[in-house]
């Protein structure tokens, strides 16, 4: 069985859908036992959600809610959202207010202080299309108010990719398959195709903003259809799929320092020599950038290490678009040497 969704509950992980070798999709429910290592079909009651896969579960206490999916039987893609009390299989259906998600399949779910936040998806009719949208579902029983969060910088839309909270101020968005520019809005050459995303993206939910984060290692290659999970503030990472429809088996930890989060949404780090470079801020997008205190605090602290200092140089020069760089050097001899370097 493939695409089905899994929650863990307890000593349980309670299974929904998916479909079989054959490509059927069901609903069916199965628990399965961790401590004495059994799997249990489950009779399920109330209002039980139509066969389906590909849909995203999250785990709010002791109940489950289950949003969106496929059935390809019916040729039909979901945007209903239910919730199954674990201890006794029983289904209802919620029913949500406010900004309205739309159809849509291979989401990404998690959930933060009591709240689900669900980003992108696909859809499917006369052609494909990648949802590069962030929601955030509060929730009171079988009633739900719905809010779309906009960010002035956005990751391209894309599916199968993974969102795992990060704290409680953080989500972070890894990989997937989707579009490579930037906006869904455009319009999609028709020899266009899908490519794998080898991306990292940090939504600060307090701040409502987002900012694309560079691994300082190569390790981590482009995948989707993997899982992530958190565990003591490290994301650990399993599986995928390659460009090439080829599958990952391996495990890689991804590590983020909260420390320093604060600092990264105005800035950026340096490919080559990972110091802070001075970028403009998210809300406040200027025709020509300035160096700014983060700069000059940075260039200060590199002192020792020249090198360094001027890879930090060059990179705020290239963001602020300069074509040249007046550079004075003084000699051991207090002569001053004028260059201009292009």
């Amino acid at each position: 069985m493939s695409a089905f969704t899994c929650c863990l509950f307890e000593n349980t992980v309670v299974l929904f859908g998916g479909s079989d070798s054959s490509n059927h999709q069901n609903n069916n429910l199965w628990h399965y036992n961790l401590v004495s290592n059994t799997w249990k079909k489950m009779q399920q009651l109330g209002d039980v959600p139509q066969p389906r896969e590909s849909s995203t579960a999250v785990m709010l206490g002791n109940v489950m809610y289950l949003f969106g999916g496929i059935s390809l039987s019916v040729e039909l893609i979901y945007q209903d959202m239910f919730l199954l009390e674990v201890a006794n299989s029983k289904w209802s259906r919620v029913h949500s207010t406010g900004d309205i998600i739309p159809q849509r399949t291979l989401q990404a779910g998690c959930t933060v202080d009591g709240r689900i936040y669900i980003f992108g998806g696909q859809y499917i009719q006369y052609e494909e299309t990648c949802y590069d949208d962030l929601f955030e579902i509060v929730l009171k029983g079988t009633e739900a108010v719905v809010r779309s969060i906009k960010t002035a910088v956005r990751p391209p839309g894309r599916h199968s990719h993974s969102l795992t909270p990060l704290s409680s101020q953080y989500l972070v968005l890894i990989g997937g398959e989707g579009f490579p520019k930037e906006h869904q809005d455009e319009e999609k050459e028709e020899d266009e195709s899908t490519v794998t995303f080898g991306d990292v993206w940090l939504f600060d939910r307090i701040k409502i903003n987002c900012v694309k984060v560079e691994p300082r290692n190569p390790i981590f290659k482009p995948r989707s259809n993997f899982s992530c999970v958190e565990h003591d503030g490290r994301l650990i990472i399993f599986g995928g799929l390659r460009n090439n429809n080829q599958l990952y088996d391996e495990l890689l930890l991804l590590e983020l320092d909260l420390d320093k989060l604060a600092t990264v949404h105005n800035t950026k780090l340096c490919n080559n020599c990972h110091q802070l470079t001075a970028v403009q801020e998210l809300y406040s997008v200027k025709e020509q950038l300035e160096m700014s205190f983060h700069f000059l605090q940075a260039t200060a602290n590199l002192i020792k290490f020249p090198f360094a200092a001027f890879g930090l140089l060059i990179d705020n020069c290239v963001s602020i678009g300069a074509t040249t760089i007046n550079i004075s050097i003084l000699d051991r001899e207090d002569e001053q040497d004028t260059r201009i370097v292009r």
